[in-house]
């Protein structure tokens, strides 16, 4: 009705207003600084803005989509490259909240009430993504891309398989673990269908990823002379300091020592390197993704943030937990493969954490209208939702 679609517009424009707001409100009181990936991710970038080339950015060899997005942001706004990271970031974020309100929408369509986007607020005032969004990790944009495919494959469109294709293709070539994403996305494909429409379906999911893949892997290739898109596997498996992994020369003998290393460590003693490994995982559960803040922002509440940061995320999960239904299930393989790809190696990122707030957001919504209906505040009844694919 349009009485709904206004709360809908009426709810995006204020979830987006106080996101841009607290962000801006951050940005003038804490001075920008360079952290996380930032050392290697603006270099980059700038390279690409600069010459349309792709940078050997020092520590690791990065996958082409990340700096050729932000170096085409960056080379708009230059020389303001602070201006083109915060601008990039909020669009992604605010396209994060469009893609939450589409999806509340089509999973309740008329049954919806205003409180159950309560969560998409908590998601855009939550010190993830205000903290996040001022720098130019990738992990939001995978966020993103998650979303994407979730809202995508509950739904019913021709375009599905060829969008889907496009989503993996762009998290692949962001993020090397990204590729995982095609798990979730090829169940979608498979979702209660024919086998010939899941091949039929299949062979348009692979064009829409060498859509997106073929011309990047292409140009990776042109400028950088090799096949290999990415040592951070190498390194994170390897027990190298950052110091040690640089003095080891090139790409190809990093790789190489980082794997031998790996190899030596685990067949020394499996079983303990499995005991390491679900310590490192117990200990990336616990750890509050915005702790690494604490290393270039002294002067920030950090024990305040730690504390917001666990109550957001563990309130959304929650909720995202009991709004699980079996369509959406697929989704949550990629935050589990994320979760042990994290804590697998020997070195263990915690900025991937941030990505398990993307596909909570989008199921808290149906996780409180769940408990309001069990509690008796909404009437069962059948659905009136737009949604007439499922």
């Amino acid at each position: 009705s349009p009485m709904r679609n206004r709360i809908y517009v009426t709810a995006g424009v204020v979830a987006a207003t106080a996101f841009l707001v607290c962000h801006l409100l951050i940005v003038s009181h804490y001075p920008y600084r360079q952290g996380f990936d930032d050392f290697d991710h603006v270099p980059a970038a700038i390279q690409w803005s600069k010459h349309q080339s792709l940078s050997d950015d020092g520590l690791f060899l990065r996958v082409p989509f990340w700096p050729v997005l932000l170096g085409t942001v960056v080379h708009v706004f230059a020389p303001r490259v602070h201006t083109a990271i915060l601008v990039l970031q909020a669009a992604i974020v605010l396209a994060t909240i469009g893609c939450c309100l589409a999806f509340v929408h089509k999973e309740l369509g008329a049954r919806m009430r205003m409180v159950c986007l309560l969560p998409i607020f908590i998601f855009a005032l939550s010190p993830q993504t205000l903290l996040y969004a001022r720098h130019a990790v990738n992990e939001p944009f995978i966020g993103l891309l998650t979303v994407s495919i979730m809202l995508t494959g509950t739904a019913g469109h021709w375009t599905k398989p060829l969008l889907l294709g496009a989503f993996c293709g762009m998290a692949w070539m962001t993020k090397i673990i990204s590729v995982l994403l095609a798990l979730p996305a090829l169940g979608y494909i498979g979702y209660e269908k024919g086998a010939k429409r899941v091949l039929r379906d299949a062979l348009v999911f692979l064009f829409g990823l060498a859509l997106i893949v073929a011309p990047l892997y292409t140009l990776h290739f042109s400028q950088r002379g090799s096949v290999r898109m990415d040592t951070t596997s190498a390194f994170n498996l390897s027990s190298y300091t950052p110091e040690e992994w640089v003095a080891l020369g090139d790409h190809a003998a990093r790789y190489a020592a980082g794997m031998e290393d790996w190899r030596e460590t685990f067949w020394a003693s499996p079983t303990a390197y499995f005991e390491g490994f679900l310590g490192r995982l117990v200990y990336w559960v616990k750890r509050p993704s915005s702790a690494d803040f604490a290393h270039f922002y002294t002067d920030y509440p950090h024990r305040l943030i730690r504390v917001w940061d666990q109550v957001v995320l563990w309130t959304l999960l929650i909720l995202a937990f009991i709004g699980t239904r079996k369509r959406h299930i697929l989704i949550w393989l990629f935050p589990i493969a994320i979760a042990l790809g994290s804590t697998f190696p020997q070195h263990t990122p915690f900025s991937t954490k941030v990505i398990l707030i993307y596909p909570s957001v989008l199921l808290a919504p149906l996780g409180l209208f769940r408990i309001r209906q069990a509690i008796g505040k909404l009437p069962e009844g059948p659905r009136k939702g737009p949604d007439k694919n499922r």
